[in-house]
């Protein structure tokens, strides 16, 4: 296991992990571990993000409170899928992603959104989104986080959480950049190499306080 810069636990072993993030930091090195795990953390703000647009529109174009938290769970549903299958189609949707996620979590989203609806429209509207929010919350850890495990348990034989998910996604989105394959298998050619080793070594010399949390 490893950890983004902002701690969020990515359960792949580190050799593997770091071997693909050597890939593109082989050929450029501006694309290190370091900018592939923010960008993870961006994928990883997605739901987030897409809860807050739907949530703000039903503020602004609902006529009734419900609508906000309406708005709200469907974005969230809509961005957990987007990033469970890797479908960015919103152009530009991970770069906003991983700028929001330099400067904030889903607390300072729900807190903006709150605050917003009660000074727009009411205590009944800000009432609504933290239970938009709740529900969120709830349907992605009851409804949607199981299946997405099966699903990957049947198609590869691990069962992935979110966090590994956007960590090949976020492997494939800068393969992709570079004219990479975007295969996430390694080898045991890639692992016997070492480059992993340099990788890890490059990202511990740059961000010392990043890799404290998970290399003894």
């Amino acid at each position: 296991m490893f950890m983004t810069p902002r701690g969020l636990k990515i359960r792949i072993d580190v050799p593997t992990g770091f071997a693909l993030l050597a890939r593109p930091w082989r050929i450029d090195p501006k694309t290190d571990a370091f900018r592939v795990l923010k960008t993870v953390e961006g994928l990883e703000s997605i739901p987030s993000v897409a809860g807050f647009v739907g949530a703000f529109i039903g503020l602004l174009e609902g006529s009734a409170s419900w609508h906000v938290a309406g708005g709200l769970v469907v974005g969230n549903i809509l961005g957990t899928l987007l990033t469970m299958f890797g479908a960015f189609i919103v152009p530009g949707l991970p770069t906003i992603a991983t700028w929001w996620s330099w400067i904030s979590g889903y607390s300072l989203l729900v807190g903006i959104g709150v605050a917003s609806a009660w000074f727009l429209k009411g205590w009944e509207y800000a009432a609504a989104w933290i239970i938009g929010s709740v529900l969120a919350f709830v349907i992605s850890i009851l409804f949607i986080e199981p299946p997405r495990m099966k699903y990957y348990k049947a198609k590869i034989g691990v069962p992935l959480g979110q966090s590994e998910v956007n960590f090949f996604n976020a492997y494939r989105l800068h393969a992709d950049r570079l004219g990479l394959s975007n295969s996430v298998e390694i080898s045991e050619d890639e692992i016997q190499s070492g480059e992993w080793q340099r990788c890890l070594e490059d990202f511990a010399g740059k961000y010392p306080d990043a890799v404290a949390g998970f290399v003894r």
